[in-house]
C-alpha cells in the first residue's frame, strides 16, 4: 500500500490541521484587505475548531476568543464583541499567575474598554481602559509604547459624541507624547529608521492636540454665538484667544529646528531657502499656518506656508491641486502682509500651473486672474491687470457666452480700469 492509500491519508485533517491552515487564509485575508464580514465568519470557525482542538486549553480558547471579539469590533458589532471578550478575560483569570498567557491580558482588557466604549457605556469603559493599562504596565514595563494603543482608543471614546471631554483627551495625547519621546530617546542613534518613525508618531500626536485646541476654540465660539441675544454681539471668551495661543505655541516648539526663509531685498521671502520637510512636519506647518490665520499672525502663517509648499512641490508636483491652491493661501496671505508685488508672482505662477490642470479657457481659472488683477491694481500696475482680466473676460465669453452677469461684471471692471489707466 503506498502512502497516497494509507489509512491516515484517507482521513479528514484534524482540527489542529484545519486550525493551522485557517489562520494563514485570516492572515493573508487581512494582508489583502478581506471584508470585516469574511474575517468575523473565519474567526467563528477558528474558535469552534479550538474548542475540538484544545479544549482543556483556557489560553487557546482565550486566545480565539479574543480575536473573534476583535474582528466583531471591526465590524461594528460592539454588544457581540463585549461577550466575547468578557469570555476571554474569565478564562485567562483561571490561568495561574506564572502562565505566560497572562502577556494576552492587557490586549483582552483594551478590546473590553473599546466594546463598552462603543456600547455608549463611558463609565464601565474607563474603569476597563485603566485595568488594560495596568496590566500593560506588568507585562511590559512602566511607560512602555504598547500603552499607547490603549491610550489612543481612550482618547478616541473621550471625544465621541455631544459632550466632548477635551481636558482628558490632552492627557491622554501628551501622555502618549511623552512614551514616544522617552521610546525615542532610548533608541539608539544608529537605528534612523526607528527613530524617523518614533518622530513622526509624535508628530502626528501634536497635531492632534493642536487640532483639538482650535476644536475647542471654535466651539466656545458658537456656543457664545448661540447664548448672545437676538441682533446682539455675542460676548468674547478670552479662553478662545488662550487655546488658539496653546496650539500655536505647541506647534511651533515642534517645528523650532525649521529655519525661517530668509528675506530679500524687495521684503518678499526667499522660497528657496526654505528647509525640506518630511510628510509629518509639513501636516504640522499646515496646522500652524491655520491657527496663526486665526490670531491674525499672518507672518507666522506666511512662514508655516512656505514651508509646508515646498514639501508637496517635491511629493506631488508644481501642477498638483494641493500645490496649486497652497500656493493660493500663500498669495491671499501675503495680500493681508501688503506684499503685493510678491502676491503677484505667486498669482502668475498659479495661473501657470492651472493651466496645465485645467483645460483651456476652464472657468476655474477666473478667480486666479480676478485675483491676480488685484494685485496689480493695488501696486498701481494698470496694464498688467487688465491684461489679466481681459483673460477672464474671454474665458467667461467662452464658457457662460457674452450677456451671461458674471461675463458683463467683468466687462464693467474691465471698463473702470481703462478709464483709470488713461487717467494714470
Amino acid at each position: 500500500m503506498d502512502a497516497s492509500t494509507a489509512p491516515e491519508a484517507l482521513l479528514p485533517p484534524r482540527p489542529e490541521q484545519r486550525l493551522s491552515a485557517l489562520e494563514a487564509t485570516i492572515a493573508e485575508g487581512e494582508r489583502e484587505g478581506t471584508n470585516a464580514a469574511q474575517i468575523v465568519q473565519w474567526r467563528q470557525q477558528c474558535l469552534a475548531l479550538v474548542h475540538l482542538a484544545f479544549r482543556s486549553d483556557l489560553f487557546q480558547v482565550a486566545r480565539a476568543s479574543a480575536k473573534l471579539a476583535s474582528a466583531y469590533l471591526a465590524m461594528g458589532y460592539a454588544e457581540a464583541a463585549l461577550g466575547h471578550a468578557r469570555q476571554a478575560e474569565t478564562l485567562l483569570q483561571g490561568l495561574p499567575p506564572s502562565h505566560s498567557g497572562s502577556s494576552l491580558l492587557p490586549e483582552v482588557l483594551h478590546c473590553l474598554a473599546m466594546s463598552l466604549a462603543q456600547s455608549h457605556e463611558p463609565t464601565k469603559a474607563t474603569a476597563c481602559f485603566k485595568r488594560a493599562l495596568h496590566a500593560c504596565e506588568k507585562v511590559y514595563g512602566a511607560g512602555h509604547v504598547e500603552a499607547c494603543t490603549i491610550l489612543k482608543s481612550w482618547t478616541e471614546m473621550a471625544l465621541r459624541g455631544k459632550h466632548k471631554d477635551y481636558a482628558l483627551a490632552h492627557r491622554l495625547l501628551q501622555q502618549q507624547i511623552d512614551i514616544r519621546n522617552s521610546q525615542r530617546a532610548r533608541t539608539p542613534l544608529s537605528d534612523e529608521a526607528a527613530r524617523t518613525a518614533e518622530r513622526h508618531e509624535i508628530l502626528s500626536l501634536v497635531q492632534e492636540r493642536a487640532r483639538l485646541m482650535l476644536a475647542h476654540a471654535r466651539t466656545l465660539e458658537e456656543k457664545a454665538a448661540a447664548d448672545a441675544t437676538p441682533g446682539g454681539t455675542a460676548p468674547v471668551n478670552p479662553k478662545v484667544r488662550q487655546l488658539r495661543q496653546r496650539a500655536m505655541a505647541l506647534l511651533q516648539a515642534e517645528l523650532r529646528h525649521v529655519d525661517a526663509p530668509s528675506a530679500t531685498d524687495d521684503g518678499t521671502t526667499n522660497d528657496g531657502d526654505a528647509v525640506d520637510l518630511s510628510e509629518p512636519e509639513a501636516k504640522l506647518a499646515l496646522r500652524l499656518a491655520e491657527v496663526s490665520r486665526e490670531l491674525g499672525e499672518w507672518e507666522q502663517a506666511e512662514q508655516a506656508l512656505v514651508h509646508a509648499v515646498s514639501y508637496f512641490e517635491d511629493s506631488n508636483g508644481m501642477s498638483d491641486q494641493k500645490t496649486i491652491s497652497l500656493w493660493l493661501e500663500i498669495a491671499t496671505v501675503r495680500m493681508k502682509l501688503h506684499k503685493y508685488e510678491a502676491a503677484a508672482v505667486d498669482l502668475q505662477h498659479c495661473f501657470a500651473m492651472q493651466q496645465v490642470l485645467f483645460q483651456e479657457n476652464e472657468a476655474a481659472l477666473i478667480p486666479t486672474l480676478e485675483k491676480l488683477c488685484k494685485a496689480h491694481v493695488l501696486l498701481r500696475q494698470w496694464q498688467p491687470a487688465l491684461e489679466a482680466l481681459n483673460k477672464a473676460h474671454t474665458i467667461s465669453t467662452s464658457q457662460h457666452g457674452a450677456s451671461h452677469a458674471e461675463t458683463r461684471r467683468i466687462a464693467d471692471v474691465i471698463h473702470y480700469l481703462e478709464k483709470h489707466a488713461q487717467e494714470a
